[in-house]
């Protein structure tokens, strides 16, 4: 799914890393949003949630959106 996006794992590294916004999931508090700018993929927002458990980082991409609020 990542690399049929045109998602790059150092793009997902870069946002876990250094996220530009981070913010907690409404819905679970064990989920976390982290944002960033991407210049290399037109400028879009990469959203990486991180679901931290027992010490474990369980990572999902989201949306590559043009907007920090999506």
């Amino acid at each position: 799914m990542i690399a049929a996006r045109g998602i790059k794992q150092e793009w997902i590294d870069l946002v876990l890393a250094s996220p530009a916004l981070s913010h907690p999931d409404a819905a679970d508090t064990e989920l976390e949003h982290r944002l960033a700018v991407i210049s290399e993929y037109g400028g879009r927002v990469l959203r990486v949630i991180v679901r931290s458990k027992r010490g474990l980082a369980q990572v999902k991409v989201g949306t590559g959106s043009d907007r920090f609020d999506a």
